[in-house]
């Protein structure tokens, strides 16, 4: 992840967090994040939007207190957190655009609206905080177990749906239109299956095994299916360059994909705790001038949150306590001490 992607996404996080403080009565909390967006009441109805009209809203961005060369980050922070907001309800057809200027705007164009006050709402709407910290390894494994049930049957809908392609392929099926009905294959699906030259290790085991040391010929397809972490494929040798170590080969496959526990660790991970948002009392935003100037994001808690973030802490040493934002983790510190202050600084990579 580039530089730029980590303080962007830090920004993300002080936006969020800036917002909550907001709603809980601390308006002038946040630094230069109070506020971030001045509202220019210019809501109106656009029925350019669709055939059915729509609503667009214009944000400006006060950057009056964000360094200079911070100033392009802050803005595109403030477009993504509009951006999740928006994506959040499920339309695929609004539009968020950054506008350059002085100050900079944000315009939001959403035909799904039903009002601007229902937008506006939306954009007001407070993002969840939560603190989740690990669950035990007997928990993690009992939970992992019943997720692999749970996605058993579905996997084995997706083995014999596979077995069936092969066998149509077998019978004379045409390969190209199986792989444009059935490929699963998101890095391929737009090339109905087709896999561009590649050299021995580009592909999981299996894969190159078939490919390479399978002695398919030009042409052929694999008679079996081939199952890998990603689910069972149908492959097919389409043509080979250079010889050796130099062996370059180009194939196509149909992925008849497989679901794992490992998907889904969110949840069999991680427990919840009685701390989150409505425990916080302050924020505050501070850069650091070590390399790259990033972003610290200071919490402060109310009385109730810092005994139960002592609690947390406490119970947590040498272990990770997860941080989350509308159910996306966005941090995951390791607690290195017991913190009974009622403060907490977020910082470092997000990952």
């Amino acid at each position: 992840m580039s530089i730029q992607n980590k303080i962007r996404l830090k920004f993300s996080l002080v936006v969020f967090l800036a917002i909550v403080s907001i709603v809980v009565a601390y308006p002038k909390t946040v630094g230069f994040m109070s506020p971030i967006f001045d509202f220019v009441n210019k809501a109106q109805i656009n029925l350019g939007l669709d055939l059915q009209g729509g609503y667009r809203l214009e944000y400006e961005v006060d950057t009056s207190k964000i360094d200079e060369n911070k100033k392009e980050e802050a803005v595109q922070a403030a477009q993504d957190v509009l951006e999740r907001k928006v994506n959040a309800t499920g339309t695929s057809e609004a539009l968020i655009q950054a506008v350059a200027g002085n100050p900079p705007r944000i315009i939001i164009e959403y035909p799904g609206a039903k009002s601007a006050e229902d937008l506006k709402d939306l954009i007001k709407e407070t993002p969840y905080l939560e603190f989740k910290e690990e669950k035990t390894e007997e928990e993690q494994k009992a939970e992992k177990e019943k997720f692999n049930e749970m996605l058993a049957p579905s996997n084995e809908t997706s083995r014999k749906s596979a077995i069936d392609t092969l066998q149509k392929i077998k019978d004379g099926g045409d390969f190209v239109a199986l792989a444009k009905e059935f490929n699963q294959d998101p890095g391929s699906k737009d090339t109905d299956g087709v896999l561009d030259f590649m050299k021995k290790g580009d592909l999981v085991p299996q894969f190159d095994e078939v490919l390479f040391n399978g002695n398919l010929k030009n042409g052929e397809f694999y008679p079996e299916l081939v199952e890998t972490d990603f689910g069972w494929h149908i492959i097919k040798k389409l043509e080979e360059k250079g010889e050796e170590n130099n062996k370059e080969i180009k194939a196509q496959h149909i992925l008849f994909s497989k679901q794992t526990a490992d998907a889904y660790q969110d949840y069999w991970i991680w427990k919840e705790t009685e701390l989150t948002g409505k425990n916080l009392k302050d924020t505050a935003v501070v850069f650091t001038d070590q390399g790259v100037s990033e972003p610290q994001v200071q919490l402060k808690f109310d009385d109730e949150g810092a005994k139960l973030f002592a609690e947390i802490t406490k119970r947590n040493m040498g272990k990770k306590v997860a941080i989350y934002l509308d159910n996306e983790i966005i941090s995951a510190p390791v607690v290195q001490a017991e913190i009974t202050a009622g403060e907490a600084v977020i910082t470092g990579n997000f990952t």
